[in-house]
């Protein structure tokens, strides 16, 4: 059989007592584990849980005793404030949840407008491009048109010339052929 100290069996009951009526010395008020027993008598832990075992188990005892015990008027109030306060958080916590989750939707949103004012940016450029390659095209068909009416109009000067001179009885005028000219 070991050995029991009757001090240590004493210190552990008065730690006990203090530790129910809520006045411990060493450790904090509430704190009623088989640890705060033994840091509350100053007694190694590994004594508590071989040498001292019916006082471990009496304090445990008294434990549940004390919490399943019926509550006093204060009690009581503490705990319905408790179960309020505990369905107050749960009530900002979904509303906590579904403010992040309408944050979340809006900034998917403004990412997908971010990205398609981009493609669009993206699209105009390209049009832009296009639009310019197609002036510069524009322009240089009428510079060449231009250039084939110039050179055209040369040729049928050069022709009337060419007739003219193979009939010496007739006098030539340049004719102009332009857009009004109905040959």
């Amino acid at each position: 059989m070991v050995e029991r100290d009757s001090n240590v069996v004493h210190r552990l009951r008065e730690a006990q007592q203090r530790i129910l009526m809520g006045a411990p010395e060493r450790i904090e008020v509430g704190m009623t584990s088989v640890r705060g027993l033994a840091k509350e008598a100053d007694v190694p832990l590994n004594w508590l849980n071989r040498q001292y075992a019916p006082e471990k188990d009496a304090f445990e005892a008294a434990v549940r005793g004390a919490t399943d015990g019926p509550l006093t008027a204060r009690e009581a109030e503490l705990a319905e404030r408790v179960a309020e306060l505990e369905a107050e958080v749960k009530r900002l916590r979904m509303q906590s949840v579904e403010r992040r989750d309408r944050g979340d939707a809006w900034k998917a949103a403004a990412e997908h407008f971010i990205r398609e004012v981009a493609l669009v940016k993206t699209e105009l450029a390209g049009v832009e491009a296009r639009r310019a390659a197609a002036f510069k095209a524009r322009d240089n068909l009428k510079a060449d048109r231009d250039a084939a009416v110039k050179a055209m109009q040369e040729a049928v000067d050069a022709l009337h010339a060419y007739e003219a001179e193979m009939q010496p009885g007739h006098s030539w005028t340049p004719r102009v052929i332009g857009p009004d000219d109905r040959a």
